[in-house]
Formats: structure tokens, sequence, C-alpha cells
């Protein structure tokens, strides 16, 4: 009889199986990614570079599934190749366009940006 009254407020203590909800922590990831104009504009010329960037962004999902994961994009007007990407990616990625500048200080933007989603 004892070991029932011990086992009562157990069993209502868990009977609603319900686990105590954990915020999901926030990643953002920001990707520097430039092509020449002729591979952003065919396909085919720029076809190891779309797979590099789909294998990049599905790599980027599956290590950080347990997040709130946002990524960007960043790029040059008409220079990527964000617009042959698999529709399940597009949907997932922002890809701002700042005018058009020396492809190497693209990654400085990069930091600006960051600091913009920390505030």
């Amino acid at each position: 009889m004892m070991l029932f009254y011990q086992k009562k407020p157990i069993i209502n203590l868990f009977r609603e199986n319900e686990q105590p909800q954990q915020e999901r922590p926030k990643v953002f990831v920001a990707v520097a990614h430039i092509t020449s104009v002729e591979e952003s504009n065919n396909p085919e010329k720029g076809a190891a570079k779309i797979e590099r960037l789909a294998h990049t962004i599905d790599g980027l999902w599956t290590s950080f599934a347990h997040c709130n994961l946002s990524i960007s994009i960043q790029t040059l007007p008409n220079r990527h190749v964000t617009a042959y990407l698999p529709e399940y990616q597009t949907k997932c990625v922002q890809v701002p366009e700042y005018p058009e500048c020396d492809p190497r200080f693209v990654e400085f933007r990069l930091q600006e940006e960051f600091v913009e989603k920390v505030e």
C-alpha cells in the first residue's frame, strides 16, 4: 500500500509528458560568394560553383539543425549563381546585393551586417 502512495505523485508529475521547452540558439552565417559574369549568366559554365554553394548550404543546415539558422549570401550584382540553386535553398537564404565595388572588399560588409544583426 505504501508503494502505491509513493508512485502516485510521480505519475502525476509526468502524466502530461511535457518536456520544458528550451529556446533554440540563433546562428547567423554570412557566406561571401562571387563568380565571374560569364559564370553567373551561364549555368553550364558555373556548374562547379553552383554545386559547391549548394553543398555549403546543405552542410550548414545539417550542422546547425538544432539552431535557428539564418544564412546570408554576400555578393555583387550579376556576380553570383544563387538563381540556379534548388528552390528549397533559395527560400532559405537571403541574398542582399550591394552596389558594385571591388570584390576583395565584400567580406568587410559581412562584418557590418553581423553587427547590425547583433544589435
